[in-house]
Formats: C-alpha cells, sequence, structure tokens
C-alpha cells in the first residue's frame, strides 16, 4: 500500500467537497499493549444522519460485563452538522472515549451528552447519546476498533444501564 501524504489544503477541500467521505477506516499498524483483531483511525468519517424530533443513541460497540475483553471502541470527536436556508443550524463537536478492556469500561464525553452502558435488542452496547432533536448528520474523526457499529437508533429503543 503505498501513503500518499496530503499537504495542500486546496486538494483537501476538493476531495471534501466532492462528497468522498471515508466510509471506512485505515488500519493501523499493531500498537503495544493494545489487544485488538483491528484498529482503525478516520480522519473524516460519515456515520449517520439523526432521526428528526426525537431523542437518538449512537450505538458504539457491544459490551460484555464481567468478562475479560479485548480492547475495543472509540476515542475521538464526534462533529453535528445542519444549516442551510430551509434549515435550523446545528454546529457542535465533542471529544468521546468509549472503550473497553480487561474487565473495564471508561466512558467519557465532553458537553452534556450522556455517555455509557445501554442494551438494544437484548444486547449490551457502549452509547452515547445525541442531544439535538433536529435532524443532523454525525461525522467522527479518531481511532476505533473494527467491531464499533456506529449505529444510530432512538432513545425510546434502548434501556440505560
Amino acid at each position: 500500500m503505498k501513503t500518499v501524504k496530503l499537504t495542500d489544503s486546496n486538494v483537501i477541500q476538493k476531495i471534501i467537497e466532492s462528497g468522498n467521505l471515508q466510509t471506512d477506516g485505515f488500519k493501523m499498524p499493531a500498537i503495544p499493549w493494545i489487544e485488538s483483531d483491528v484498529v482503525k483511525y478516520a480522519t473524516i468519517k460519515k456515520l449517520a444522519v439523526t432521526i428528526d424530533g426525537k431523542l437518538n443513541v449512537l450505538l458504539l460497540t457491544k459490551n460484555i460485563p464481567n468478562s475479560a475483553q479485548k480492547f475495543s471502541g472509540v476515542v475521538g470527536t464526534i462533529y453535528q452538522l445542519r444549516g442551510g436556508t430551509t434549515a435550523g443550524l446545528i454546529a457542535t463537536s465533542f471529544q468521546v472515549s468509549c472503550t473497553r478492556a480487561y474487565f473495564q469500561v471508561v466512558a467519557k464525553c465532553s458537553g452534556d451528552n450522556k455517555v455509557g452502558t445501554c442494551e438494544w435488542n437484548g444486547e449490551k452496547y457502549l452509547a452515547i447519546g445525541i442531544n439535538h432533536l433536529p435532524s443532523s448528520t454525525l461525522l467522527f474523526s479518531g481511532i476505533y476498533t473494527d467491531d464499533c457499529i456506529f449505529k444510530n437508533v432512538l432513545e425510546s429503543e434502548i434501556t440505560w444501564l
């Protein structure tokens, strides 16, 4: 695989404007003390469009309590964007660190978004609540493991644990 370093901001802007947002991240080389099948990084990854008028939750990765687990989860920034001549403005970002390994879970988020473990369809997940009710687009930049699903669901469909 050949690596190309983009340093020209005009080239980067044209890639973004073309709509060719990253759909999957780039696999990282092995990291000492990180036991995981695949760790990836995303420069900018489109995650979901939230459901209008409802509280949304972004499911990140499955969580199996009381069992030793490999490293899994996300560390990065989630961007929430919306706006135009017919849509109110939402332009916000928040830092998230939602990971699990060994017998531990770390679930932190900047701002007032709810973050932690929830249950959806009989499975337990690490998740983050999305506070804005109007529909918006969620983007992600950071490190995540291959088992992350980044699935947007209604908060009414989950139970926070």
